[in-house]
């Protein structure tokens, strides 16, 4: 059971696992067809013969594969709804536009049978069109249909279904007829919908409905579920923090309640964050001893060392980590695993299933425990003898592969084994040099692994062995080297989606230049993300008409490179961007060019005709919504017509990574569409989300922030400036808590996410430090706080977690997270080597450099590799020349891998910045520190 709870957690794209299906489904009914064993020649094979069998119609439909004349209303209704109709995103940005046609043209008597049968089509239906299919729709009857009782709509897509059906239930009861009460609201909707109830509607039921909702969301949905209309995007804030309506179901519980909830209830409520550490602590040991064999902590070390501490103590035992306190290892200290791995009894056998639990839980593990948990595997190893355990390699040790020398490998299983089991994982933790001796070990001979099942399956390449490749390992003219030239082209795609390195970037692409020259479709889709590489002129040398597609692809490429940096920098203090220097040809440039010829050569004429006066539209949104958007100009955005705007609100109010010239321009769209911004509705703001800070601060100032729902959607996203934040929280706390911000509870400040960030220190003050205890971890993720505010929340914590910053716990510490960076420079000092083990790398940044200085040589010696790397210029130079003498030494001491992964990372981008530390050059990028050889 732990294990399935873990896996439902990995971080990863949700749509891997799709995607490797349909190919082996694609395969099998292929089986024994001659000519038609892969994929491409199948599809050419269908569009000769204008027909293929309906299942492998619905694959090719499923992997977006399907010539777009077969794509017609017609059949895809009835295509949608065969079993092998299993979309992936390609599949879904391929088909959302017919299918929205198919569906606006069945009956309305006809359309809850025909939406139910087609539910795994439905995510690429736009939140702005299923609100115009389901006008007529009455949603009683939808509900009813047994396949829709199991459905998985998009965030977007379950608030317009909810907001139409309580507006609908609303509308009965105006009429003067009998309405359904909260008590039939609660029977009707499928459990699915749930957690699609607004926070405003849940917060007037009474408390037995409460119970209800709240046991029905927890057990009746994922509450970290990853949608298939878009890949994960990384933050913070979106990995690590609770769902919003998750903080919301504790706050409507005293102690007493939770205490006595069933044991199921209570788990769901522990692994899926909606109870947080401190409310755990108020729950007596003796409800939660039983079930600590169910739990596991996540996802956030804080509840994770809390549960540690309640189960292990200081120590952990052989036989406490045989049994249930072995389900929070990754929360483990350093001394605590040293002291495990001492006892004699320990196995190799006992030791895997705990780094089985750890791999499974990797991207929250500490970095320390991490280290000395692969120290004591190496041990373990080391003593082995000619009996080796049976153990499947695969599942526990597949995370810290890299860091195991060949012989100890050799010593865990075959070649084969061993690099199967890294086809698994993401890599994102491990230092370069591991994993190119990783690499190395799977590329030689006996078993000379495939490179392209090596790097292209695993984990979707996210973080993959592919990641370390270097220009010397390309060979020229040897054909049997797995990384020949000759051969590069057969995965050249795959790897330059994966590559970080820039000197390998660049010999790929020589590679490619010398074998595929830029004339065919085919040719260029091989470059992927090298495009880049080429010169502008190059680039507008490029054939048009052969360039449909390309983009599409292209954006996904980007978006495995910006993930790959992302996981490093969110879980391992290592920054990175997606592109090597700056004699790369820029994204804007590469999409200019991409989109102006699919404008061109990619459409029916009659729609080349239209695009003379349409300007952008929704369905070019989408093509880009992954990684490619925000290279678009803000001008582009600007031409987006109303219609195209509302349609593609489900993208635009939720994607990342925009400049707040692009979030300004979407905005001045907004006020077009919507009129008077005085005027906008709560459910508009919601469907903005994001783009309301675009807004300038006179506009948000006529806004009127007092539904929940508005606040978490505008919260969630967008690129919010002090200026903007300090104007949204004064009117958020004149509208909903009349001026009065001790008013303000427990959800308020886990839905205000980065706004909270506007709260001036007076604010903060005045909020009751018991809510602040309750929403700590959730404040402690913001990025956006300044040094004061920081200050104004660290005394809340001393307020609830003790003035003695000496004694608070690793838990404590890395629930306070960022705020950690409130505290006095004297207090600094004080941190003890466990307590510095559980400040995560991505907090570092955010200590106030006064602050930061209070840090000694002593602590410094605690630090990891990856907190090392975190350190900003401007904390470094607020230390004392002994204490950078320190930081030199450590980095001295793992230079040859931290200056790799760097390097491999930034390439040229680094800016030199002089710096008087004798033994390495620090260079400058962006606001971190770049250790380099």
């Amino acid at each position: 059971m732990l294990e399935q709870q873990l896996r439902g957690q990995e971080v990863r794209n949700p749509l891997a696992e799709t995607r490797f299906q349909n190919a082996d489904t694609l395969r099998n009914l292929l089986d024994g067809s001659p000519g038609a064993q892969t994929k491409d020649a199948i599809v050419e094979r269908v569009k000769k013969q204008q027909s293929a069998d309906e299942s492998v119609l619905a694959v090719l439909a499923s992997c977006g594969d399907l010539p777009r004349e077969l794509l017609t209303q017609d059949n895809i209704l009835e295509m949608t709804q065969s079993e092998y109709f299993t979309p992936d995103i390609r599949g879904l940005k391929e088909m959302g536009e017919a299918f929205t046609k198919a569906l606006k043209t069945v009956d309305e008597d006809d359309l809850p049978g025909a939406i139910s049968s087609s539910m795994a089509a439905l995510p690429s239906v736009s939140s702005n069109d299923l609100k115009q299919i389901l006008q007529g729709v009455t949603l009683d009857v939808l509900f009813m249909q047994e396949a829709f009782k199991e459905a998985s709509l998009t965030d977007r897509q379950g608030n317009v279904v909810m907001e139409k059906y309580l507006a609908d239930k609303q509308e009965v009861a105006n009429s003067g007829k009998k309405s359904p009460d909260d008590e039939d609201v609660m029977e009707t909707i499928p459990k699915p919908m749930f957690r699609f109830l607004p926070v405003d509607y849940i917060s007037h039921l009474n408390s037995t409905l409460v119970t209800k909702w709240a046991q029905t969301l927890l057990t009746g949905s994922d509450m970290y579920e990853s949608y298939k209309t878009r890949f994960l995007q990384l933050r913070p804030g979106k990995i690590l923090k609770r769902r919003p309506r998750a903080v919301n179901i504790i706050s409507k519980f005293n102690t007493s309640q939770l205490a006595s909830v069933e044991s199921e209830t209570m788990v769901q409520l522990i692994n899926t964050g909606a109870m947080d550490p401190y409310t755990m602590h108020e729950i007596p040991t003796q409800t939660l001893k039983p079930l600590f064999n169910q739990l596991h902590g996540q996802p956030g070390r804080g509840m994770g060392a809390e549960l540690y501490t309640m189960c292990a103590g200081n120590d952990l035992s052989l036989e406490e980590a045989q049994q249930s306190c072995g389900n929070f290892i990754q929360s483990a200290s350093s001394d605590g695993i040293k002291s495990l791995c001492s006892d004699e009894r320990m196995s190799l056998s006992d030791l895997s299933h705990l780094v089985k639990i750890l791999c499974l839980s990797e991207p929250f593990t500490g970095d320390q425990t991490f280290k000395e948990i692969v120290s004591c595997t190496k041990q373990k190893i080391d003593s082995l003898t000619d009996d080796v355990p049976n153990i499947d390699i695969s599942v526990n040790f597949a995370c810290i592969l890299p860091e195991l020398t060949v012989s100890q490998l050799t010593k865990l299983g075959s070649q084969q084994e061993l690099c199967e089991a890294v086809e698994s994982h993401s890599l994102t933790r491990s230092l370069r040099s591991n994993v190119h001796a990783l690499l190395d070990f799977c590329l030689s001979p006996p078993g000379d692994a495939n490179i392209n099942k090596l790097c292209c399956q695993s984990d979707d390449g996210i973080g993959g062995p592919c990641t370390v490749i270097e220009a010397g390992d390309f060979t020229v003219g040897d054909d049997s080297s797995a990384l020949s030239c000759a051969k590069a082209g057969e995965f050249s795609e795959c790897l330059a989606q994966r590559m970080t390195n820039c000197s390998a970037r660049k010999a790929l692409y020589n590679c490619l230049k010398d074998n595929y020259p830029l004339t065919s479709k085919n040719n260029i889709r091989k470059y992927g993300t090298l495009l880049d590489q080429l010169s502008e002129a190059e680039l507008e040398e490029l054939p048009k008409s052969e360039l449909c597609g390309v983009l599409e692809s292209l954006d996904i490429g980007w978006w495995r490179l910006d993930q790959y940096n992302n996981l490093r920098s969110l879980f391992h203090g290592f920054k990175g961007g997606s592109q090597c220097s700056t004699d790369v040809l820029p994204r804007e440039k590469i999409v200019s060019v991409l989109m102006a010829a699919e404008r061109r050569y990619c459409q029916s004429s009659s729609k080349r005709k239209r695009r003379s006066t349409s300007g952008l539209t929704c369905k070019e949104i989408r093509l880009l919504e992954n990684s490619a958007l925000s290279a678009l100009d803000a001008s582009e955005l600007e031409t987006l017509s109303d219609e195209e705007f509302t349609s593609c609100l489900d993208v635009l109010g939720v994607v990342e990574g925009l400049t707040q010239e692009q979030y300004a321009a979407l905005a001045g769209r907004a006020k077009k569409v919507y009129g008077d911004v005085s005027a906008w509705s709560s459910s508009q703001l919601i469907e903005l989300g994001g783009i309301v800070s675009g807004l300038t601060t006179s506009d948000l100032a006529l806004l009127e922030f007092s539904n929940a729902d508005a606040i978490i959607s505008m919260g969630s996203t967008g690129l919010w400036t002090s200026d903007k934040l300090s104007v949204v929280f004064k009117e958020f706390l004149k509208n909903a808590k009349e001026n009065n911000a001790s008013l303000i509870d427990r959800a308020d400040l886990s839905n205000l996410g980065q706004l909270v960030c506007g709260a001036h220190s007076q604010h903060i003050e005045e909020i009751m430090s018991e809510e602040y205890c309750h929403a700590a971890e959730d404040i402690g993720l913001e990025e956006a706080c300044e040094a004061s505010q920081l200050q104004s929340w660290a005394q809340h914590a001393k307020a609830c977690f003790g003035d003695d910053v000496t004694k608070w716990t690793p838990g404590t510490v890395e629930t306070v997270g960022g705020v950690i960076g409130g505290l006095s420079k004297a207090e600094i000092m004080t941190l003890s080597r466990e307590q510095i083990e559980n400040i995560r790398p991505w907090t570092i940044p955010k200590i106030p450099h006064t602050e930061f200085a209070g840090f000694t040589e002593e602590q410094f010696a605690f630090f990891s590799p990856q907190q090392i790397a975190a350190i900003t210029t401007e904390q470094l130079g607020s230390l004392s020349d002994d204490v950078k003498d320190v930081i030199s030494n450590l980095a001295e001491s793992i230079k040859s891998d931290l200056g790799d992964v760097f390097s491999s990372l930034f390439g040229n981008r680094a800016s030199a910045m002089p710096m008087s530390l004798n033994l390495i050059v620090l260079l400058l990028v962006g606001n971190q520190l770049v250790f380099l050889l």
